[in-house]
């Protein structure tokens, strides 16, 4: 996938499908809510530890979730060097003119 989606719409779906409000969720899996709400607006991305506890509740293996953060991770770091490519030749170009 060239532009996986943040990890943490992967949670909500998973709290949401067990018809859980966010504050549930949180407390099933031992965060904080302010902790869980970071993951699901994308400011904060899925630790290991919190893979763990993830894997805890019954959502997924830990190993799923860092992958699909290492993905995410890996093609954020892809696009924003590709962005860099589109606009350094015109850059160059421009500095030479």
């Amino acid at each position: 996938m060239r532009n996986p989606p943040q990890p943490g719409m992967h949670v909500r779906e998973a709290w949401m499908a067990d018809g859980m409000s966010a504050s549930e969720a949180a407390a099933w899996i031992g965060v904080r809510p302010d902790t869980l709400s970071r993951v699901l607006d994308g400011r904060e991305g899925i630790s290991p530890k919190l893979a763990s506890r993830l894997e805890a509740a019954g959502w997924s293996r830990r190993k799923l979730w860092l992958r699909l953060q290492a993905a995410y991770h890996e093609a954020q770091s892809r696009l924003r060097a590709d962005h860099r490519e589109l606009f350094a030749a015109p850059l160059a170009a421009a500095k030479t003119s």
